[in-house]
C-alpha cells in the first residue's frame, strides 16, 4: 500500500479504500468518480483549447470558419487516441 501512496495510486487505491470506510460508502464512491469524471473533462477542454488558440493565431486558417476548424482538430485527436490505444 505504501508505494501506490503517491501518483495515480493515491486516486485510485488508496482515496477509493478510504471512501469505502465512510459511511454510506456507495454515494461517495459515485460522487469521487463523478469529480475525477469532470476533472478528466476539463483537462481535455483546457488542451483542446490551447490547441485550438495557437491554430487560430496563424493566418492561414484564420480564412476558415472556426466550428471547421475545431471540427477538424477533434477529429484529429479522436483518430489519434484511437491509435494510440488499439496499438
Amino acid at each position: 500500500m505504501l508505494q501506490a501512496a503517491e501518483g495515480t495510486g493515491l486516486a485510485f487505491i488508496v482515496f477509493t479504500q478510504a471512501i469505502v470506510e465512510l459511511p454510506g460508502a456507495p454515494f461517495w464512491a459515485v460522487i469521487f468518480f463523478l469529480m475525477l469524471l469532470a476533472l478528466g473533462i476539463g483537462s481535455q477542454i483546457g488542451i483542446l483549447e490551447g490547441m485550438l488558440c495557437t491554430i487560430f493565431d496563424i493566418d492561414i486558417f484564420k480564412r476558415i470558419r472556426k466550428q471547421y476548424v475545431t471540427g477538424e482538430v477533434v477529429e484529429v485527436k479522436l483518430q489519434f487516441r484511437q491509435a494510440c490505444v488499439l496499438n
